[in-house]
């Protein structure tokens, strides 16, 4: 794909998300919450009852306390070792996966949140993406005899700036970094390609 082929699929992706405030998909997802919400349908009379049944909701709330439960565990992920020799690798791999989603990205929230759309707007996504970040922290190091602060940052990575060195050797820098980080989130099919609600 050259460059202006990138630009047209990311020009075409953009239109997709603009344009979905008018998509029949859009109408029938406002529809369906306001069925959950129990809203007025639109077709009341006077004179006639008003009453409206919570049969859609109640029947959500029902299926999610069934169905979350099973996804309740630490263990989401597991990989099965294909022989004897792959033991250990299936069970880092699977230690390692289910940390990145099960604790530092709420996999169980996640996973609910996804269902219930699912259950009530007919549209459950999870969206996987790496976020860019730029950390920056301060760290101190003990400067032994004949060692200077830029031996301690030389070949570090990132940037290190020397802040200061105290009296008794203890340097301090502030090191910045780029780094990256697995992100899964719950999505709406609006915010699939473009999230207004994006940190970064």
């Amino acid at each position: 794909m050259n460059n202006d082929q990138l630009i047209s699929a990311i020009y075409y992706d953009l239109e997709r998300a603009t344009d979905y405030s008018t998509t029949q998909l859009r109408e029938i997802r406002k529809k369906a919450w306001d069925r959950v919400l129990n809203r007025p349908l639109g077709n009341e009379a006077a004179g006639r009852s008003a009453v409206r049944s919570t049969l859609i909701r109640d029947t959500g709330f029902a299926l999610l306390s069934t169905i979350c439960p099973s996804y309740d565990t630490d263990s989401l992920v597991s990989f099965q070792p294909e022989g004897p020799d792959d033991v250990d690798q299936a069970d880092a791999e699977s230690r390692a996966c289910n940390s990145l989603f099960v604790e530092d990205n709420s996999g169980y929230l996640q996973l609910c949140n996804g269902i219930a759309d699912a259950l009530w707007w007919r549209n459950g996504i999870l969206k996987c993406f790496v976020m860019d970040k730029t950390e920056t922290n301060t760290r101190s190091f003990m400067l032994q005899e004949g060692m200077t602060p830029g031996m301690v940052s030389a070949g570090q990575p990132g940037e290190w700036e020397h802040i200061d060195t105290d009296d008794d050797g203890m340097a301090t820098f502030k090191v910045t970094q780029d780094t990256q980080e697995l992100i899964v989130q719950s999505i709406e099919p609006a915010y699939f390609y473009v999230d207004p609600n994006q940190q970064d």
